[in-house]
């Protein structure tokens, strides 16, 4: 990280630079947010990232793969959490924009002219009215960060005009810049107004990769052109390592020698998945629960599975929507792998790219067919579970009812609480225990996790598994079970939002043709223990 120290600056734009912005874009509306120019000052120094985040060092990737380049497709949400888990922050846009133009007010990180070769901005590769076709800047895609150390600013922060813009912490709001005026508010505080970007990116000309320059959007929303880097407030005793110049290299796929509590973020799409180490267990019901067991629960029987790992959470609508844009709805099956227009299907069209719908971004993806859900798991490098295999994730070796032991607590996980009043509720106590009628986001609720650490493995919605069903078990042990070579059926498993204690258990099979796309089904992936030739998942 670079220090920037203590001192004052010019926040947004005098009338005089905005009649030298008027050369480059005969715009005047466009400049109109940038005022008042006001006088804002430091007491204290703080740290502000050289470099762009990259996908190395945020440990995934978006569109871009290069373990160098600038992680995009972030939403507000997820660069804010990012920038906690370093110790660190969001800078504010104050911040940022000290950091970019320094004390002398400079309108570029460099100075006050234009120099097309010292940033990714839009060349002679850009659509944009305003592109600069006399310039190449050697990058038709973001470059990866440090490309430009002519472009630094004048505290060594590289990519403040170019490349990616950058969300700051900051809500939009007028100027002059006031911290205490609900600007700074926390996610928590505020989880729905506009947030700000600055600093341009690849596709923009030179008026809109200014300092000065502000823009916002939607905190849900991302796309390849946005991107962060991190702040941290000084501290006296720091030693001023410049953490951010580490960069490392994106582990591609899992690591060898997993034990019980390991994880490993699936570059591909983000995917946190958790280690299942080998062992056996009794998969389906005996003569405890048998009262409550559907005929394709018997004969419970000693299973022993390999190591393997889980998704530590659904698939969520943001993630599928991604591949969805890469790979198009194909069809297979009969129908399309998401059914967009089912009314409960949370991901839209625009164009040629899938968008999951605001608000959704972090639910389960529903709608989506056996088909779909393999295909996508087959293309972050992995596939859909092994019945067996979910069922070991889920009930453990002490064969558990639910993933969390073997009573039923409508607070552990999205169920059906009857929240509608007209309804009659059978259980007593239990309208709106969970106070959700649909769907819920994918890390709701930590305090139901199964022995692994997975979550929602009982309600929210089912898990297509890889096997055909339905029928019986075979009796006597069973290695890595694969179930029967065919049938006209897929298993799922788990339970959904619509499910009570009786169809939550860890045991509990349902089966649906594979084309079969609900609201109650959704998907998780798996990988095996030391997969062979691996990459984290097929391109693009």
């Amino acid at each position: 990280m670079a220090l920037v120290p203590a001192g004052c600056f010019t926040m947004g734009s005098s009338d005089e630079q905005i009649d030298q912005y008027l050369s480059m874009r005969n715009s005047r509306g466009l400049f109109d947010d940038e005022q008042p120019a006001h006088l804002q000052c430091f007491q204290e120094p703080f740290w502000i990232d050289v470099y762009e985040v990259t996908n190395g060092f945020y440990g995934s990737y978006g569109w871009w793969h290069d373990n160098d380049q600038p992680r995009e497709s972030v939403t507000w949400f997820e660069a804010d959490s990012y920038c906690q888990t370093r110790g660190a922050r969001l800078p504010s846009e104050v911040e940022w924009e000290y950091a970019a133009r320094g004390p002398d007010n400079w309108l570029y990180p460099w100075g006050n002219t234009f120099d097309g070769k010292r940033l990714n901005f839009c060349d002679f590769n850009c659509q944009d009215p305003g592109a600069d076709a006399s310039i190449d800047d050697g990058y038709d895609t973001t470059a990866p960060v440090g490309s430009y150390p002519d472009g630094a600013s004048w505290v060594g922060a590289l990519d403040m005009a170019g490349n990616v813009w950058e969300w700051v912490s900051t809500i939009l709001l007028p100027y002059p810049y006031r911290p205490d005026d609900g600007r700074e508010a926390s996610a928590a505080q505020d989880s729905t107004s506009p947030r700000m970007v600055r600093g341009g990116g690849r596709l923009d000309p030179n008026y809109v990769v200014r300092s000065a320059n502000r823009n916002q959007r939607l905190s849900t929303h991302y796309d390849t052109r946005f991107g962060l880097r991190c702040a941290r407030s000084f501290e006296a005793e720091s030693d001023g390592a410049l953490a951010s110049e580490a960069r490392p290299e994106l582990v591609k796929v899992p690591p060898k020698d997993a034990a019980l509590g390991d994880t490993w973020t699936r570059p591909r799409d983000g995917g946190v998945m958790v280690f299942v180490p080998g062992g056996t267990f009794q998969m389906g019901t005996g003569t405890t629960g048998a009262s409550q067991a559907g005929w394709n629960e018997f004969p419970e029987h000693p299973v022993q599975v390999d190591g393997f790992w889980i998704d530590k959470y659904h698939v969520n609508n943001k993630q599928y929507a991604e591949f969805l844009s890469l790979r198009g709805n194909q069809q297979e099956g009969g129908v399309t792998w998401l059914e967009l227009e089912s009314e409960f299907c949370l991901i839209g069209k625009r164009g040629q790219y899938f968008w999951p719908k605001a608000g959704f971004e972090n639910h389960p993806v529903v709608d989506v067919s056996w088909y779909g859900a393999s295909a996508y798991c087959e293309w972050v490098g992995g596939r859909l579970l092994r019945e067996a295999e979910w069922e070991y994730a889920a009930s453990g070796p002490q064969n558990w009812i639910y993933p969390w032991g073997n009573e039923y607590d409508c607070t552990m996980g999205n169920f059906i609480d009857w929240t509608d009043e007209a309804a009659p509720v059978p259980y007593p106590g239990e309208r709106g225990c969970d106070g959700i009628d649909y769907t819920s986001p994918v890390d709701a609720y930590p305090q139901g996790a199964s022995w692994v650490g997975a979550l929602d493995l009982a309600g929210n919605v089912w898990d297509w598994v890889a096997d055909w069903g339905a029928s019986f078990y075979p009796s006597g042990l069973q290695v890595n079970p694969t179930g029967v070579e065919s049938g006209s059926d897929k298993i799922v498993r788990g339970g959904s939002w619509n499910n009570h204690d009786w169809g939550v258990r860890t045991t509990m099979r349902g089966d649906y043709r594979p084309f079969v796309r609900s609201a109650y089904i959704g998907f998780r992936c798996a990988y095996p223990a030391a997969p062979e030739g691996v990459q984290g998942g097929s391109d693009p």
